[in-house]
């Protein structure tokens, strides 16, 4: 079965923990583990950037309005950056892509979820 959203969150409200799958390929995701806390903080601090360690790696997440150097040239998108031991992941993820987890994010953490 191929992946078809960008991204896709899974909040376990008794485990304290959001699994998070950003896909790469129709065939591959890669997978992230937060607390509930370290989420929540990446979705109200996104737009002006984030970063923080946790238990397994490095994290930083940040709305960019121009690409990188040295052209610099003007567009929008989040940069996802995750680094694990020696291995480093950078999804550049679009603007309503995290408007659309701000909301299923909200959707899954008020309601009753078939893995709760």
């Amino acid at each position: 079965m191929k992946f078809t959203k960008p991204v896709k969150i899974y909040l376990f409200k008794d485990k304290n923990r959001v699994d998070v799958s950003v896909k790469v390929t129709d065939e591959l995701t890669n997978g992230y583990r937060f607390t509930i806390q370290e989420f929540e903080s990446i979705l109200e601090s996104w737009k002006e950037g984030v970063e923080f360690e946790t238990e397994w790696g490095y994290v930083f997440v940040q709305h960019k309005t121009h690409g990188p150097r040295p052209e610099r040239q003007p567009c929008s998108y989040v940069r996802f950056s995750i680094s694990v031991g020696n291995m480093d992941f950078h999804h550049r993820l679009n603007f309503d892509t995290m408007h659309e987890l701000e909301k299923e994010y909200a959707y899954q953490k008020t309601n009753a979820m078939y893995w709760d």
